[in-house]
């Protein structure tokens, strides 16, 4: 049997209303946008990984900085994240995709390896998650931990069909929203000493100004005790 080409895209951009050039914010003095790269090297079942950045004028400066850094990246629509992310598979030529953005930056590395690898045993699964969506349309897990794990031909399948705004800029949301479509779900269930470690309300993603205040105190302590080699319940003990 010919081997899945498992290729990871990231998802970045300068345009954030809420925090603008919040990928260039620094925690811990690391910025994000490095924090990310040196951690997705780390990741093992993935053949490749691209940075999936908007073609506008704003984001010459993420594109000149991956340059610099021979990074992997492509360029499309802005608005059109779908989009953006399918181009970017069929560039780098991916069988599956593993989904993460730079809201996320403590994102569990050695979970993505412990998905894959799960993801692949499976049979005809189109999307497998660990933030709850697979089960549920509400979320019932922290933002920022999140890792979607998805069968491509599904995502180029809803990129032909999809017009609906709100589709195209959450990209996996039709697979776990619509029920014009029958799609494979599976979800990744937490290990209950993670689970019983979360707080209210518990945000590990990158917003706003409060969000980069406390990711930067947190990531200090995670830091101190293991450099950028941390998994999530290394992340929730240093709470």
């Amino acid at each position: 049997m010919t081997k899945k080409k498992i290729i990871l895209s990231l998802e970045a951009r300068m345009t954030s209303s809420r925090l603008p050039n919040k990928i260039f914010k620094k925690i811990n003095d690391i910025k994000v946008i490095e924090l990310l790269i040196k951690r997705i090297k780390k990741i093992r079942y993935i053949d490749n990984f691209f940075i999936a950045i908007p073609k506008s004028k704003t984001n010459n400066k993420l594109a000149n900085f991956l340059n610099r850094k021979k990074i992997n990246y492509f360029r499309g629509s802005e608005n059109n994240v779908l989009e953006r992310i399918v181009k970017g598979g069929e560039k780098y030529k991916a069988d599956i995709l593993v989904r993460l953005t730079c809201d996320n930056p403590l994102v569990d590395i050695y979970m993505v390896d412990t998905m894959i690898k799960k993801f692949l045993k499976k049979k005809n699964i189109d999307y497998f998650s660990n933030n709850g969506y697979a089960k549920s349309k509400i979320r019932n897990m922290p933002t920022g931990i999140d890792i979607e794990i998805i069968k491509f031909k599904t995502l180029k399948k809803i990129l032909r069909h999809v017009k609906k705004k709100y589709y195209l800029t959450f990209p996996s949301s039709y697979i776990y929203i619509s029920k014009k479509e029958k799609f494979k779900l599976a979800h990744f269930q937490l290990n209950k000493d993670i689970i019983k470690k979360f707080t209210k309300n518990l945000r590990l993603t990158l917003d706003t100004k409060a969000d980069l205040i406390f990711l930067n105190r947190l990531f200090k302590k995670v830091y101190r005790k293991y450099r950028l080699n941390f998994n999530l319940l290394n992340v929730l003990n240093c709470l």
